[in-house]
């Protein structure tokens, strides 16, 4: 299965970037992936492979 992951970034007046992640294919889930930082924690992690079953 190939995953096609993107991020765009993009730099403001006050020198910081702001990202836009486009991996979920979901719109709705892609911007919440780029705002929240915890919601990409738990998703990256969930995405493993589970060893312990």
């Amino acid at each position: 299965m190939t995953r096609v992951t993107a991020v765009n970034e993009e730099w403001d007046d006050r020198g910081m970037v702001s990202r836009t992640l486009c991996i979920a294919q979901e719109s709705d889930a892609d911007e919440l992936l780029s705002t929240d930082d915890f919601a990409l924690l738990v998703g990256m992690m969930l995405d493993q492979p589970n060893r312990a079953l």
